[in-house]
């Protein structure tokens, strides 16, 4: 819709009708702002990222006893949970706001799917 919106302004600018600027709204804007600024949502995205990668790690460490994996799965809940504090206390701009968040943390979950997909694939072709 922004799209649609932002090609009729341009048209009426161009025939002298507009001044081209966007109107502001306020309705929505309320909820958007408390969603993104909150840190249950933020620590949620924590844990959710935190779940996944656990699970892409406990799913290759190739453990074959009960306290092997279990070992391995509490070692890699410490490092992503030391990752993730620093990540917040090093990067005030980005962790300010939920969107940069999601888009950071998505960012680092595709690259270890990826990571993981690559290592399945060599152990399956020698």
């Amino acid at each position: 819709m922004e799209l649609f919106d932002s090609i009729r302004r341009r048209r009426l600018t161009q025939q002298g009708l507009s001044s081209g600027k966007k109107r502001r709204t306020y309705a929505d804007r309320a909820l958007i702002l408390r969603l993104d600024g909150s840190s249950g949502v933020r620590y949620g995205l924590y844990l959710l990222f935190t779940l996944f990668a656990a699970s892409l790690a406990f799913n290759d460490s190739g453990a074959t006893g009960q306290e092997e994996g279990v070992g391995t799965l509490f070692s890699f809940l410490v490092a992503c949970g030391i990752s993730l504090a620093l990540f917040e206390i090093l990067c005030r701009k980005v962790s300010g706001r939920n969107s940069h968040v999601f888009l950071v943390l998505l960012g680092f979950a595709f690259q270890l799917l990826l990571t993981w997909l690559v290592t399945v694939m060599a152990e399956a072709n020698p």
